[in-house]
């Protein structure tokens, strides 16, 4: 369906290629990847300076309220930071859309519990 969220999961193969290969192991439909997100926690990857951006992925939060709790990996000092919204957010294909107009896809990552 267009406009649709899908999730994949599997491997990235470089070997003896140009270009890399996905070996899709499974896929979720936004139904399903909603119910798989309220059993891990969103993680955004930001430098330790990125308060501006910190500010503004809360807000989405706010924004989008929801059960799947949110954390930050600081890079430069390497600890996880909680954000600072009340519950947690919304995973749907509005939030991502605005999540990924904000920061790379490959900066974030939904992450068991801690």
């Amino acid at each position: 369906q267009t406009d649709s969220v899908l999730m994949l999961r599997g491997k990235v193969s470089k070997k003896d290629r140009e270009e890399p290969v996905l070996f899709c192991e499974g896929v979720m439909s936004e139904k399903e990847l909603v119910q798989y997100a309220l059993s891990l926690m969103l993680c955004c990857k930001l430098k330790d300076s990125d308060t501006a951006l910190a500010r503004q992925i809360t807000a989405l939060c706010v924004q989008y309220p929801g059960e799947t709790p949110v954390v930050f990996w600081l890079t430069d000092s390497r600890r996880y930071v909680r954000a600072r919204a009340e519950g947690g957010v919304q995973i749907s294909p509005e939030f991502v859309r605005a999540l990924s107009a904000l920061l790379p896809a490959a900066q974030c990552a939904l992450i068991a519990k801690r």
